[in-house]
C-alpha cells in the first residue's frame, strides 16, 4: 500500500464524514490542521474554550500572521508533520486541513503522493482539486473508498486518469 498525502478541503461534514469512512476501512491516518497547535496555544493564553465567543476565531486569524512572517510558521508546520509521516511506517495517509492555495499547490508539486480533494454538496467539479466529491450523493462512501483504493494501490492509474 502507497503512502498518500491528501490536502483536504471541503464542507466540514463532508470532511469528518470523508475521514470516519477511510478510518472504518483500516486506513492509518494521521490529520493535521496547524490552526489546531494554535488553537491549543490560545488557551495557555487564556482562551476559555468557547469557538463562539466572537473573539477565538479573530484572534486565531491574527495569531496565524504573526506566527507566519515571523515564524513561516504555516509552511514550517507542514512540513515537518510530512516529514514526521513520512517516517513513520504504520501511517498511510496525511490528511492535511486548511491547506488551500499557494502552499498546497507547492506541498503537491513537491510530494508526488500528495493530491488535493474537495468535498461538496453538489456534483459541481473543481477544477484546481485532483477529485470533487460530493458528500450528498448516494454512493459517497463508494467513491471515498474507490478514490482511496486508487491512490494507495494504484497511484500511477490515478495520475493518468487526472491528465498528470
Amino acid at each position: 500500500m502507497e503512502k498518500v498525502i491528501i490536502i483536504l478541503n471541503g464542507v466540514s461534514e463532508g470532511k469528518t464524514k470523508f475521514i470516519n469512512i477511510i478510518k472504518g476501512d483500516g486506513y492509518w491516518t494521521w490529520n493535521i490542521n496547524h490552526l489546531n497547535l494554535l488553537g491549543s496555544l490560545a488557551k495557555d493564553v487564556g482562551w476559555n474554550g468557547d469557538r463562539d465567543d466572537g473573539i477565538y476565531f479573530k484572534f486565531l486569524k491574527e495569531f496565524e500572521n504573526i506566527a507566519n512572517k515571523y515564524y513561516d510558521f504555516k509552511r514550517r508546520y507542514a512540513y515537518n508533520m510530512i516529514d514526521k509521516f513520512n517516517k513513520n511506517n504504520k501511517a498511510t495517509v496525511l490528511i492535511i486541513h486548511s491547506m488551500d492555495g499557494q502552499l498546497g499547490r507547492e506541498i503537491q508539486e513537491r510530494n508526488t503522493n500528495c493530491f488535493s480533494i474537495y468535498i461538496s454538496k453538489t456534483n459541481e467539479e473543481r477544477q484546481d482539486c485532483h477529485k470533487t466529491l460530493n458528500c450528498e450523493g448516494e454512493n459517497y462512501t463508494g467513491e471515498v473508498l474507490g478514490t482511496m483504493d486508487t491512490l494507495t494501490k494504484n497511484i500511477n492509474e490515478f495520475k493518468k486518469e487526472e491528465g498528470e
